[in-house]
């Protein structure tokens, strides 16, 4: 095993292959040989093995070890620079930095940096999900691997893996597992993190809109404690999507002006997107769907909220033609993360640009509106109900227009 790591390394790679070809203590000690209490020591790097006890380990599991000096040394400077870099949410530069990574991926899961090489592609990928296709292999390997983890990165992958829960839409035991985590995080940063996390779930959930101004002025608290400026203006531009759903239009208007100067004072593009997507939805559920266009026009970044926006705002002002076209540059964008909500009401719109007199876009409203419903997404909710009245009064169907009418005048009085 010349140039091979030390023999804690080699527990901890046959620790995690084991366990990802779900393979028993007792049937590995079967398949070895070896006592399995000896092979639970030997994996926890609690006993210096022979090296032909660790080699065979290594062979009944088919393990390849992987040395490269000029790779390994490539590796450390990266991991030096990548956390910082993410640190300060420079996500571009953390992409560029991960490339090489990628493409040596192959060397990297057979060398001693195995551990660290998870690691860091699940932060990545959960941050700005690049290679977000491989997210869930880097996740089951970085939770294999936590019993390895000291009290600090055990607390940072915690927190990764709510934001992991979280953007899989897999929203109940995300929140369940936030909650356990803030009795006991020790973190400031993480547990401002978390806070924000409750909020950002419970946004789509329009009977949750109080829960989500209670969670981000925690997290904006304990965020602005730690001189954490930059998050804690995220967390305002979360809070003024829940002023908008509210009703809270002059909260709405104070805040968006306080985040545009800071984000041109600070040169926080990110903000300076997010904040106009918010002006564009505000601009929508009041009907003023030009102003919409315009705050759309500012944004750079194509995410589903700005194709959502702008495909409505175009539909409503009757722009059919860019409205098409638009919805082309959506499909065309193959975004990750994609709320099927979102995906299903601009597959509506566009089946009301080819038709919206036939009996099936009725129909398919209607669908669409009591899935809306069902999953408590107001805004979605709203746009549905605009577009399903309108063909039902085409229609001459008054009553059923008046009933989903009433629906959402309910949903409002709900949320006020």
């Amino acid at each position: 095993m010349s140039g091979y790591p030390n023999y804690i390394t080699v527990g901890r790679r046959v620790y995690l292959v084991r366990r990802q070809k779900d393979i028993t203590l007792r049937d590995f000690s079967k398949m070895t040989g070896l006592p399995h209490t000896s092979i639970h020591r030997i994996e926890h790097g609690s006993v210096h093995s022979k090296e032909a006890t660790l080699h065979k380990l290594l062979d009944t599991l088919d393990i390849t070890v992987l040395t490269d000096v000029k790779l390994e040394s490539q590796f450390d400077s990266i991991y030096q620079e990548i956390f910082p870099t993410m640190l300060y949410y420079d996500y571009a530069k953390a992409k560029e930095l991960a490339k090489p990574l990628v493409e040596n991926e192959a060397f990297y899961l057979r060398s001693s940096r195995f551990l660290e090489f998870h690691l860091i592609m699940f932060m990545v990928g959960v941050y700005t999900q690049y290679q977000w296709d491989k997210i869930d292999y880097y996740y089951e390997a970085c939770a294999i691997m936590e019993p390895f983890y000291g009290v600090e990165r055990r607390e940072w992958f915690h927190m990764m893996k709510a934001i992991y829960l979280q953007k899989k839409n897999r929203d109940s035991e995300a929140l369940s597992f936030i909650n356990h985590l803030l009795s006991s995080m020790n973190n400031t940063h993480y547990k401002a993190m978390l806070y924000y996390l409750k909020g950002v779930i419970f946004l789509s959930d329009y009977t949750q809109y109080n829960k989500v101004l209670d969670n981000m002025n925690h997290s904006q608290k304990l965020f602005e404690e730690h001189s954490s400026f930059r998050r804690s203006n995220h967390v305002k531009a979360v809070k003024q999507r829940a002023y908008i759903y509210l009703y809270r239009f002059d909260d709405f208007l104070t805040s968006f002006a306080q985040s545009i100067t800071y984000a041109q004072q600070k040169g926080d593009f990110e903000l300076y997107y997010y904040i106009h997507l918010n002006k564009a939805i505000y601009h929508n559920i009041i009907g003023e769907y030009e102003a919409a266009l315009n705050n759309v026009g500012l944004c750079r970044l194509r995410t589903e909220i700005y194709y959502l926006n702008r495909i409505y705002s175009l539909y409503k002002l009757f722009r059919d033609d860019e409205a098409y076209a638009e919805i082309l540059n959506f499909k065309k964008a193959e975004l990750d993360l994609l709320s099927p909500l979102v995906k299903s009401f601009i597959e509506l719109v566009e089946m009301g640009l080819e038709d919206d007199k036939s009996d099936a876009y009725m129909q398919a409203s209607m669908k669409f509106v009591d899935s809306a419903i069902e999953e408590k997404d107001y805004i979605l909710i709203k746009a549905g109900v605009s577009l399903l009245t309108r063909v039902l009064k085409m229609r001459r169907r008054y009553k059923e227009a008046y009933q989903y009418s009433a629906k959402m005048l309910e949903i409002i009085e709900n949320i006020n």
